[in-house]
């Protein structure tokens, strides 16, 4: 340590210390140039034909089957009643790997609501494309209920010849402050 002290503190290597720091910020200038000039040859570009992932799929009608599954799953696991068919309604994104005889116990993660005439719940199509369809469902509460109206969000997706709910959310958007000026 000592000699290591006597080199850092003598006079030859204090004078040569601002040419090291020269040096050394001379070559970082260097590599930094290199870095941003392409003298590689030809430009980088990806082999074969480039993937537009920019594309939505086409717009598609929202089938009668769909519309049929919306209904027997707001009818049964949004009401918990017959939970034995809204197993066959649902998909892996609501059943959470969750058994069947777990399911019918109806413990679910599926949000419940004591809705009214369940099969005439206003729907709106956020969008709609052959394997999958986003919609946003407005419940009304049963008559004498403490519950208030709630739109939820719905995933249907397409497995097979079949639709199945893949996803129920209550839409909650951000609170807008009163005391705006």
């Amino acid at each position: 340590m000592g000699k290591l002290r006597s080199v850092l503190t003598s006079r030859k290597f204090n004078l040569a210390l601002p040419w090291i720091a020269g040096l050394v910020l001379a070559i970082g200038v260097a590599a930094f140039i290199q870095s941003r000039t392409n003298t590689d040859g030809p430009e980088n570009t990806p082999v074969g034909k480039p993937v537009d992932n920019s594309k939505v799929p086409k717009s598609v009608p929202m089938s009668q089957e769909a519309r049929q599954t919306v209904v027997t799953f707001l009818r049964t696991a949004v009401a918990r009643k017959d939970l034995a068919k809204a197993w066959t309604v649902v998909g892996p994104g609501i059943r959470q790997g969750q058994s069947y005889q777990s399911w019918l116990k109806g413990n679910i993660a599926v949000v419940p609501y004591p809705g009214e005439s369940m099969d005439k719940a206003p729907l709106k199509i956020d969008w709609s494309y052959p394997t999958s369809i986003g919609l946003s469902v407005a419940l009304l509460p049963r008559k004498g209920s403490s519950e208030k109206p709630q739109v939820f969000q719905m995933e249907l997706k397409r497995t097979g010849q079949r639709w199945v709910v893949d996803s129920w959310a209550p839409y909650a958007p951000p609170a807008v402050p009163s005391d705006v000026n």
